[in-house]
């Protein structure tokens, strides 16, 4: 029963994704921007691997690594955090200061399993890469058994 469990989730979360997506491209192409940058933009990332990692490098810009919470929860990938943006305009007569809080969220299908305990994450320029090694399946060995 578990697994129909993590089926429905996993069908539920694809329904979501495109229903989501749709939305927003309907808006797009009316012209509409009903949602705010930060429900619509989601940190673009690039997954890369070979025989024994899994790479990705996920493009979030002005981030402090402290804000980033980065965790694997079953066989996804979840990537939450936030950014403060701060403006300042100054005029002869007036002078505004303006604060804007930018909050993400990315689930990342994992298509293999991981060793979770050498997972490696580092943030550097604005690129956070999180290197995992691809966990190997154990190689069944043979046994022969004598039928009397």
């Amino acid at each position: 029963m578990p697994g129909l469990i993590i089926w429905k989730d996993q069908e539920m979360f694809k329904l979501k994704k495109d229903i989501d997506r749709l939305f927003l491209r309907l808006c797009d192409d009316l012209g509409m921007n009903i949602l705010p940058s930060s429900f619509r933009d989601y940190p673009a990332f690039e997954q890369s691997e070979n025989d024994d990692y899994l790479i990705f490098n996920i493009t979030i810009p002005g981030v402090n690594p402290e804000d980033l919470d980065v965790s694997i929860e079953e066989d996804f990938l979840n990537i939450n955090g936030g950014a403060a943006k701060q403006s300042m305009n100054e005029d002869k007569n007036s002078y505004s200061e303006n604060r804007e809080v930018i909050s993400f969220s990315r689930r990342i299908k994992l298509p293999c399993r991981v060793k979770v305990d050498d997972v490696n994450a580092t943030y550097k320029d604005g690129i956070l890469t999180i290197v995992m090694p691809k966990q190997r399946k154990e190689i069944s060995h043979s046994f022969k058994i004598k039928v009397k």
